[in-house]
Order: C-alpha cells, then sequence, then structure tokens
C-alpha cells in the first residue's frame, strides 16, 4: 500500500523482486500439480473397502480445510485490489498475487481429488495426503527460508 511504503522502505525494486518470487513459486505449484495430475491415472474407482473409503474422505477433507484460508486471502486480496486500487502503486500485480494464491489452492485441490481415485491402501492415501500438504505450503516454506524477507 502507498501509505506503508515509506514505513517498510518498500522500494519499488523490493517489490518488483517479490513479485518475482511469488511467480516463481506460483510456477513451480503449477508444475507440481501439472505432473501430478498427469501421471495420476485416473481410474474412477466406486467400489473399495470401507477403510480406505474413510482414509480419503478424511484426508481430502482434511487437505480442503488447509487450502480454505490461502484460497479466502487470495479472493480477498482480490477484492481489495479491484475495489481499491488507489491504495497500491502496482494494484494489477496485488490482483495476481491473489489470483496466485487462490487458483494454487483450486489446482491443488481438484489435483488430489483426481489422484485419490487410485490410491488402493490407508497408507498410500495418507502419504498422497503429505506430498499435497508439502505442495500448498511451499510458498510459506520458501519465504521462510529467505534471510532477506
Amino acid at each position: 500500500m502507498k501509505v506503508n511504503k515509506p514505513k517498510y522502505e518498500l522500494l519499488d525494486e523490493n517489490q518488483i523482486d517479490l513479485f518475482k518470487r511469488a511467480c516463481f513459486i506460483y510456477g513451480i505449484q503449477v508444475l507440481f500439480n501439472f505432473v501430478l495430475f498427469m501421471y495420476s491415472g485416473v481410474k474412477f474407482n466406486f467400489i473399495r473397502n470401507t477403510q480406505i473409503n474413510f482414509a480419503l474422505f478424511f484426508t481430502v477433507l482434511l487437505l480442503h480445510l488447509t487450502c480454505l484460508p490461502t484460497a479466502r486471502d487470495g479472493i480477498a486480496m482480490m477484492k481489495y485490489a479491484l475495489l481499491h486500487p488507489d491504495e497500491f502503486s502496482h494494484p494489477i500485480s496485488a490482483f495476481f498475487l491473489g489470483f496466485f494464491s487462490c487458483s494454487s489452492m483450486l489446482a491443488a485441490e481438484i489435483v488430489n481429488i483426481n489422484a485419490s481415485q487410485n490410491k488402493k491402501t490407508v497408507t498410500d492415501a495418507i502419504a498422497g495426503f503429505i506430498g499435497f500438504k508439502i505442495i500448498i505450503d511451499l510458498p510459506t516454506l520458501y519465504l521462510g527460508s529467505l534471510e532477506d524477507f
């Protein structure tokens, strides 16, 4: 926001650097989701054991509940950038940051549901959940590892 620029010393080159990093992480997330979707070999199984159905239900539900806050923040960012463009020095980039956040969560949920169709054991379902959780938390892990952020 324009009023916070002097307070936090966010120069234009710092904003561009952060935007480039966000684009890089978004590209990595989309690439991971695309590769997992292509290699999932979707085959719909309607009859399974009760244990695997419970495991899939709860792992997909947990992943959905994990994605909700990030997707909600992305939607709120897009809404704020559209309704208050005068608050930003670059409102289009602020809108795209919200879009990156929301669309990466939506893509991860769709790919997770498709990949869950081929799970045959409870351990496969839990391992798939852990893998998608890491993909979802990739921006937090990456930005947390930067010293200058």
